[in-house]
């Protein structure tokens, strides 16, 4: 609350999204390595024993179980750069549970494509003409989105059903800038609900007046303050 890194708290959330409309289901706090390491700081903040470190692509996978196992199946699940430039979470999503996935990559990322390696910011340039598809991503607050799409298939483990592709996106006033896989970007309104539902609770639901907090606490803090938010909604 007060602007500084130390007292900055970070979750992963997990918001489900259909036709009918969007509900946040699940959430973890973040804690940081240094923090997770500091016997002192997790006594003054009331870590639990049996909280360990864990990235955040490792909560998002805690939480995907969990949703799985209660008989959840989405039609895709959608994250950030963060969790698609991790390959452990694509290849969880692909090898254990058949999950299609749309995640964001950065311009390094690593590709095979036959027995050549490529990176996504060397793709992108070799794109010709033809290969782009104008499509749109829905109408934003300045009018309708409009972007240049290519799509390039790269080596994927077809054993288990699945095809890997590549996702390009060019902004149409700046068709020089290539962005790999900005699948999150267009997709924004897949996006919104986790972000929006924690502005919800910040704002209207008090989670703003009772920060910093214990891991403990976080945890019912936020879940009350969502229920308080739903409380004020209906």
């Amino acid at each position: 609350m007060t602007g500084r890194l130390e007292n900055c708290q970070v979750g992963v959330f997990l918001a489900y999204v259909c036709p009918a409309g969007q509900t946040l289901i699940n959430r973890r706090l973040y804690l940081p390595q240094s923090r997770a390491r500091d016997d002192s700081k997790r006594r003054k903040a009331g870590v639990p024993n049996t909280v360990n470190f864990a990235t955040k692509p490792q909560l998002a996978r805690q939480m995907l179980q969990s949703a799985f196992e209660s008989g959840l199946r989405p039609g895709w699940v959608v994250a950030d750069e963060v969790y698609g430039n991790d390959g452990k979470f694509w290849w969880w999503l692909e090898q254990q549970h058949q999950r299609p996935y749309l995640l964001t990559v950065n311009s390094q990322h690593s590709v095979f494509i036959g027995y050549q390696e490529y990176r996504a910011k060397v793709l992108a340039q070799s794109l010709q003409a033809q290969q782009w598809q104008r499509l749109s991503c829905g109408y934003g607050t300045k009018g309708e989105r409009l972007y240049d799409w290519a799509w390039i298939e790269v080596n994927s483990a077809k054993e288990k059903g699945f095809s890997r592709w590549l996702l390009f996106r060019r902004n149409l006033k700046k068709p020089d800038v290539l962005t790999p896989s900005p699948t999150i970007r267009c997709m924004h309104q897949l996006r919104q609900p986790s972000k929006k539902w924690f502005g919800w609770q910040v704002n209207d639901g008090g989670l703003k007046n009772v920060l910093p907090l214990p891991k403990t606490n976080w945890d019912s803090a936020n879940t009350k303050c969502g229920l308080g938010k739903g409380g004020i909604g209906i």
